[in-house]
């Protein structure tokens, strides 16, 4: 991560917009059949509204660490 003007931003880039994440989220960690497949998927839970409802439906032992408030 890197913080900019007090802000914290991941080094996740969301492909819509090209600007990093910025969700309060320090970790996801994901236990899966393969650690392709935990990769991809802690990857895409961070760029949604919601990564704890996604991870949910994902079948998948499932980790989520966030920020302390700035």
């Amino acid at each position: 991560f890197f913080e900019y003007q007090g802000q914290r931003y991941s080094h996740i880039l969301n492909p819509k917009t090209g600007i990093p994440v910025a969700n309060g989220i320090a970790s996801i960690t994901v236990h899966a059949a393969t650690c392709t497949l935990a990769g991809m998927i802690a990857t895409m839970s961070h760029l949604q509204d919601d990564p704890k409802s996604f991870l949910e439906t994902q079948d998948v032992q499932h980790w989520i660490v966030y920020h302390d408030p700035v």
